[in-house]
């Protein structure tokens, strides 16, 4: 069941999500998944490795066909190219060709590709602007192979946040960034929440991010299993902690300062 706060239900969600499921060929990998996302918004999608997290993202996002239910973005109930402007997408890692490496620059630019987005004027304008948001304007000109792993990973929020984007989608943000660098990572997601946007972050620990979370969906096997505020979840931390951690085949929680789900 949805579950709604008194203010989010007089608001119309930015994302909707209702009875989705998906497959790969023959598969199922997602069951019936619900939830709602309004604006300044941050939603955590936690669970194991292999439960359907990174399959949820690609349905979400338009790359994969979902085999029932429904998604519905900005009130329009099908993915189109005005969908994908609204919506800035952060993953782990920046795909590079073999021995080519592009600057800070180039890749933020690159967040202005695709439909009804080629050729606007002013594009390294806006590609400076959102490096300064994110604290990287004057690595501006330095390759990505070159950075830190909270360096590459702010990058990759700029070339998100170039669209302006009512919508910020974030693969394991915190993967491969050290305790600073996720600091700085909270800092720039509290700034895009109290400007409006909403934010789905897939995650294995919620670390320092906690104080941001509005709303937690856990997902095991392909189906929801908890779904709620996050404040709902206050007194059964260290046992969902411990659930999720022993699925994934682990005995210790993240080291990232912060609470742990």
């Amino acid at each position: 069941m949805i579950q709604k706060s008194s203010d989010s239900a007089r608001r119309a969600p930015l994302v909707s999500a209702r009875s989705v499921s998906a497959s790969y060929e023959t598969t199922q990998i997602l069951k019936d998944i619900s939830f709602d996302l309004h604006e300044s918004e941050v939603l955590a999608i936690l669970g194991p490795n292999g439960c359907g997290k990174s399959t949820l993202l690609k349905v979400l996002l338009g790359i994969l066909a979902k085999d029932h239910g429904q998604v519905t973005y900005f009130g329009d109930q099908k993915w189109r190219p005005r969908t994908a402007k609204q919506v800035g997408y952060v993953p782990q890692r920046l795909t590079q060709g073999a021995g080519i490496s592009a600057t800070a620059l180039e890749v933020v630019e690159s967040g202005l590709a695709g439909p009804g987005l080629w050729g606007q004027r002013g594009r390294r304008t806006r590609a400076l602007a959102a490096l300064e948001q994110v604290g990287m304007a004057e690595h501006y000109h330095r390759p990505v192979t070159k950075l830190s792993g909270g360096q590459h990973q702010r990058v990759l929020i700029a070339r998100a946040l170039v669209r302006e984007p009512k919508l910020l989608v974030m693969d394991e943000p915190l993967a491969g960034i050290d305790s600073a660098s996720a600091h700085q990572l909270a800092q720039i997601l509290e700034k895009q929440k109290a400007a409006g946007t909403g934010i789905i972050l897939v995650l294995h620990d919620l670390g320092c991010l906690e104080s941001i979370i509005d709303q937690l969906l856990i997902l095991e096997a392909g189906q929801v299993v908890e779904y709620g505020p996050l404040a709902d979840f206050a007194d059964r931390k260290q046992q969902i902690t411990a659930h999720a951690h022993a699925l994934c085949g682990e005995t210790e929680a993240s080291h990232l300062p912060g609470g742990h789900l």
